[in-house]
């Protein structure tokens, strides 16, 4: 095999060239893109299918709290204070908070 080395100028531009039309079929117009397409449509859908996992764990939770906080003093005797569970609820409410900014960052606009 030739080396760079033996190569005229105008050869080693034509080899390159070559090379990168070679990269460019294969990797669509953008050379910095070039990752499997599968594997990227696998991710955007695995992203997609935690997407609506997250919503649904958050309307859940979301729900729950709403039913502790209309229950009203029963539920209170169900936890050892009242101050634990108004911490629960302030956590709870913190949670959604962070699932709907993660949902945010990870939804294109």
């Amino acid at each position: 095999m030739t080396s760079p080395h033996d190569l005229e100028e105008r050869d080693f531009d034509l080899m390159m060239e070559a090379m990168l039309e070679r990269r460019r079929c294969a990797c669509g117009p953008d050379l910095g893109a070039c990752a499997p397409v599968a594997e990227i449509k696998r991710l955007q859908a695995q992203n997609a299918n935690l997407q609506d996992a997250l919503m649904g764990v958050v309307a859940s939770l979301a729900a729950a709290i709403s039913l502790l906080v209309r229950g009203g003093k029963a539920i209170k005797k169900t936890v050892a204070s009242d101050k634990m569970f108004d911490q629960m609820m302030v956590d709870y409410r913190a949670s959604i908070g962070q699932a709907v900014l993660a949902y945010k960052q990870g939804t294109p606009e």
